[in-house]
């Protein structure tokens, strides 16, 4: 009986003995291969999972990067597009006032006028610049198509009213272009508010300037259609204007007529100067929205009429006044778009140096997680070999024993 028992606990050692080898061996396996590749088994679950978060995130941020590349490559060439076009529109409003000045001679202005049909050529050409792969600058989500497209003597817009974003991190992005039809296409009238024209029909030498707005409220309390028919009339041998709505409705502000006074009605001011006759009226109507290339072609229009009398020197003389409001108007919308991209690329700037910050923490994290140190690593291999050995010898002794060994 004492045979059999001594034959079991031999049994029982052996195994666990040869259990306790493999688990060393397989040990030195592990610390062996991260000698080698120089990167840690990972086997805790924690560890594990916050490693896969850093790699995820490692490679989410090297796609970030690559949008905030592009978006600072697509803006350069966004912001070069818009100076362009401020240039030209500059160049116009030169032009406007060059025209609109008694010491210009009506010779020169269809040279002006044929200076006017090339710089609109040349801002057609901007306002469809695309990047290096094909992408239109100004059509908003629609990079594909060409957004200026000429039909006849208009231009017509192709794109959208939207822009591309791109994400720059996983809270923030960023519109890497513009749509056009902000920039060249709504184009608010006149001050915003209203517009003043003369009536086409007019015979005196009255002329009437773009106005102002004195109490916005007033204006918007005044019911719609807002637009008005400011007509020259006379009264006792006296000169007066009578205001009317779109209804035809007499509206309360009329007057005796002076030439260059300023004539306020439902929050807003302007003047009527020169010699306006009797049945001469001017026109006032809520500033809706106007093309770009619309703007240029009534600049082109003016310049081309030839100034063969007094009322004709007039009317175009207003024009001068509308086309250089509007023209400034859109000097202002490139203005406010060109302060846009410098906000933009100053995001990108920040995004991206946070990024990098959060990229270089990520990796140092990581790098805690899954490298091997080195030292430690040779340390702990001599320490388990060494056991081993000792592990093997052992139990080779205990194998050899006979049963004399125990006599």
């Amino acid at each position: 009986m004492a045979s059999l028992t001594t034959r079991v606990s031999s049994y029982v050692s052996d195994r666990a003995s040869v259990s306790a080898m493999r688990r060393q061996q397989a040990e030195v396996a592990i610390t062996q291969r991260e000698v080698a590749s120089g990167k840690r088994e990972i086997r805790d679950p924690a560890e594990i999972n916050s490693a896969e978060a850093l790699k995820a995130f490692l490679v989410r941020s090297e796609r970030y990067q690559e949008n905030s590349q592009l978006a600072t490559y697509r803006l350069g060439l966004v912001e070069s597009g818009l100076a362009s076009a401020m240039e030209a529109m500059q160049t116009a409003r030169e032009f406007v006032v060059n025209a609109n000045t008694a010491s210009v001679n009506p010779e020169s202005r269809p040279i002006l006028a044929i200076q006017v049909r090339e710089m609109r050529e040349h801002l057609l050409e901007i306002v469809n610049r695309k990047d290096a792969e094909g992408n239109a600058l100004f059509a908003g989500l629609k990079t594909g198509v060409v957004p200026f497209v000429k039909s006849g003597d208009s231009v017509t817009y192709q794109g959208d009213a939207n822009a591309r974003k791109l994400q720059l991190s996983d809270t923030r992005t960023v519109e890497d272009g513009f749509s056009g039809q902000h920039l060249f296409v709504d184009v608010t009238q006149g001050n915003g508010t209203f517009v003043t024209t003369v009536d086409a029909a007019n015979t005196g030498q009255g002329r009437v300037s773009p106005g102002s707005v004195v109490d916005v409220n007033a204006w918007n309390a005044s019911p719609e259609p807002r637009n008005y028919t400011i007509s020259i009339t006379e009264s006792g041998g006296v000169k007066q204007y009578q205001i009317r709505d779109a209804s035809g409705a007499v509206v309360p502000g009329g007057g005796n007529f002076v030439s260059g006074q300023s004539i306020n009605f439902r929050g807003i001011s302007f003047t009527i100067s020169g010699e306006p006759v009797v049945g001469d009226k001017f026109v006032v109507k809520q500033a809706t929205t106007e093309n770009v290339f619309k703007t240029l072609d009534r600049l082109i229009a003016a310049l081309d009429t030839k100034l063969s009398d007094a009322s004709t020197i007039s009317k175009v003389g207003s024009e001068y006044d509308s086309v250089l409001q509007q023209v400034e108007r859109v000097i202002e919308t490139l203005n406010l778009a060109r302060a846009s991209v410098g906000s933009r690329l100053d995001v990108v700037e920040t995004t991206d140096n946070f990024r990098s910050e959060q990229k270089l923490l990520a990796e140092k994290t990581l790098s805690t997680i899954r490298d091997v140190d080195f030292a430690e690593a040779v340390s702990r291999l001599n320490a388990q070999m060494q056991a081993l050995q000792v592990s093997q010898q052992v139990y080779a002794k205990a194998a050899t024993k006979s049963l004399f060994d125990y006599l």
